[in-house]
């Protein structure tokens, strides 16, 4: 009879550079806090280019939600990268 993959071990996906396993939540954890960063950033300068506080809101739900999912989908393809890992 086949063995069941171990659960805990399919959530994590990759090993960190001190050994610790990461996992696909952490992935996703880091990427709202760095998006939260981006978002602040987009708006501000939007404004500060722009005067308006619509087109700079606009400017920044449109191009953050785009880079959001780019970002994790960048992260997760790295993942499989071989490349630089001992």
């Amino acid at each position: 009879m086949a063995e069941r993959p171990d659960l805990k071990s399919v959530q994590y996906q990759f090993e960190s550079d001190d050994g610790d396993m990461v996992s696909k939540k952490r992935s996703l954890a880091k990427s709202l806090t760095w998006r939260i960063v981006a978002i602040v950033s987009t708006f501000v300068v939007g404004y500060f280019m722009t005067g308006s506080l619509s087109f700079a809101a606009s400017l920044t739900l449109v191009s953050n939600l785009i880079n959001f999912l780019l970002y994790y989908l960048h992260e997760r393809v790295w993942l499989k990268v071989k490349w630089g890992k001992n």
